[in-house]
C-alpha cells in the first residue's frame, strides 16, 4: 500500500511540475508599443536546448524594419527578462526588458537610460502574443 501512495505521490508531483513548466512557455510572436507615441514592435522569442532567444523588430523610417536580437535573456518560473544593446551617437544604449508570463500575456516594464547623469527611465508595457 506504501508503494502505490509512492507511486501516485510521485506522478501527482510530475505531472504538476510538468504543468508548470508548459504553463510559462515564452515561445512565439508578441506584438507590444515601447510607449509613448513609439509604434507597435514585435518580439520574437524561442527556447532552443533550454535557452531563451529572440529578436525585436521595430518599424523604421521609410517602412524599414530593424531587427536587433535579443541578449541576456532568461526564463525563470512565469517572469521573462531580457536586454536589448543598441548604439546611438556612437554610445551604447542598453534597455532592460522584465515581464511576467500569464498564458499570452506579458505585463512588466522596460527600464533604459534617460541622460547622461546616468539616470534611468522605467515604463510598463504589456506584449500579447500573436501567433
Amino acid at each position: 500500500m506504501k508503494s502505490l501512495f509512492k507511486s501516485c505521490a510521485a506522478l501527482a508531483a510530475f505531472v504538476l511540475l510538468s504543468t508548470a513548466v508548459w504553463a510559462a512557455d515564452p515561445s512565439g510572436t508578441w506584438k507590444f508599443s515601447p510607449g509613448g507615441d513609439a509604434p507597435e514592435s514585435t518580439l520574437v522569442l524561442a527556447v532552443t536546448d533550454g535557452r531563451l532567444g529572440g529578436s525585436i523588430i521595430t518599424p523604421g523610417r521609410n517602412g524599414k524594419e530593424s531587427s536587433i536580437k535579443v541578449a541576456s535573456a532568461s526564463l525563470k518560473g512565469d517572469v521573462v527578462s531580457f536586454t536589448v544593446n543598441r548604439t546611438v551617437k556612437k554610445e551604447k544604449v542598453v534597455t532592460k526588458y522584465s515581464g511576467r508570463l500569464e498564458g499570452d500575456t506579458i505585463t512588466g516594464k522596460i527600464e533604459s537610460p534617460a541622460g547622461a547623469d546616468g539616470t534611468s527611465l522605467a515604463r510598463e508595457w504589456v506584449a500579447h502574443r500573436s501567433r
